[in-house]
């Protein structure tokens, strides 16, 4: 691989270490699915966590089910779920949730518990809890593939910007191999096309993918300094290179995503990305910040949105982390004809599934009104 990516540029060295971070990850997990939580030590309930009033005695858990909205069932705050949470540490795999698996609310002498029930009933949640197992459980391995167990959010809604999108740096972009045309003239997307591509770099028979540039984060930081944080790339077909002549590679496309390739789109190794295995609801660590994106080009963002943040991991942003989401309501005259601003509320949360050197991706995970591009973020309450 390292031979492959020395050609490339610098471009490719980032690309590079991006997929090497990928397969750490993969190693840990093999999709969204194997990241549902993860948890601390059972003995050490950090603070008393909050029960949603109306939280169920017993659920079971159904196909559909994620865990932030069963999280949500039972707790105020859903992010800290991980602090009350009781694992068997006697079966493989225990922090996973399966369909049909009963969700019970236990208390003991000191600590209200959630825990599965593993046969024993709220007697082994306690008893796993301190650290102890009742005799009748034997240790045993689930039958079961590890893609049914619940996600924390729903795969679906984030598909397209955890594997077909990414941001590369402003420098890279000018040693980027690019398409410059196609076998009959004219450029398109239908698999088994073939279309020419300019740099130096590409392998016959490796697997490519084929981006549309968008427009670029510039991002004002709070000392008025002003930094590119990258262009922004969405995928819009990926292929096979067939061969290589001077400099000019031939790509025969096998997959299209309801885009055209165009003149000047960039050719990167394709990725697969998945969400690392430490992936577990917390709260953000980090003070503020603003939506500066909202995917789709849309005006607002609702319930399932995905949203761009001006913080990424170089200000300690983290794939998990929780954030509420305020923004100003609206404005308006008085009888004395005085402009008045409404104070600031809060109109939803987002939970971060990636992160890049100074933006990271949102999901929205709650909106009681339209959000608006601009709207602040902040750790929760």
């Amino acid at each position: 691989m390292k031979k492959k990516f020395d050609h490339i540029g610098a471009v490719f060295q980032y690309k590079k270490k991006q997929l090497i971070q990928n397969m750490t990850a993969k190693t840990l997990v093999s999709s969204l699915v194997l990241s549902s939580l993860v948890l601390t030590s059972n003995a050490s309930i950090a603070a008393p966590v909050q029960l949603n009033t109306a939280a169920p005695n017993v659920y079971v858990v159904k196909k559909g089910d994620t865990l932030w909205h069963i999280a949500g069932l039972f707790l105020q705050k859903p992010w800290l779920w991980p602090q009350i949470w009781v694992k068997n540490s006697y079966i493989k795999n225990p922090n996973l949730i399966y369909p049909n698996d009963r969700i019970l609310i236990c208390k003991d002498q000191k600590n209200t518990l959630i825990g599965k029930d593993e046969g024993d009933g709220c007697t082994g949640v306690i008893s796993r809890a301190s650290g102890l197992q009742t005799a009748e459980i034997l240790p045993r391995i689930r039958v079961q593939s590890l893609p049914d167990s619940i996600p924390l959010i729903p795969l679906k809604n984030i598909q397209v910007w955890l594997n077909h999108a990414t941001i590369i740096p402003a420098t890279s972009i000018k040693s980027t191999p690019y398409v410059i045309g196609a076998e009959n003239g004219r450029l398109a997307s239908a698999i088994g096309q073939k279309v020419y591509v300019s740099g130096q770099g590409l392998d016959v028979g490796q697997r490519y993918a084929v981006y549309k540039t968008m427009q670029p984060y510039i991002l004002r930081r709070q000392d008025k300094t002003t930094v590119n944080a990258g262009t922004e790339l969405v995928q819009t077909a990926s292929g096979i290179v067939t061969d290589v002549q001077k400099g000019i590679a031939t790509l025969e496309l096998t997959k299209s995503y309801n885009e055209e390739v165009k003149q000047k789109d960039l050719v990167l190794p394709e990725q697969t990305n998945s969400l690392p295995g430490l992936f577990t609801p917390t709260p953000a660590s980090i003070s503020s910040g603003n939506i500066i994106r909202i995917a789709g080009a849309v005006s607002n963002a609702a319930k399932h949105s995905v949203v761009t943040i001006d913080q990424g991991s170089a200000q300690g942003v983290e794939v998990g982390q929780v954030f509420d989401i305020t923004q100003n309501a609206v404005t308006y005259s008085d009888l004395d004809k005085r402009v008045v601003q409404l104070p600031t509320e809060k109109v939803g949360q987002l939970m971060i599934f990636r992160t890049f050197n100074q933006v990271s991706y949102g999901y929205i995970l709650e909106s009681r009104i339209p959000i608006q591009l601009g709207a602040k973020i902040q750790a929760p309450e």
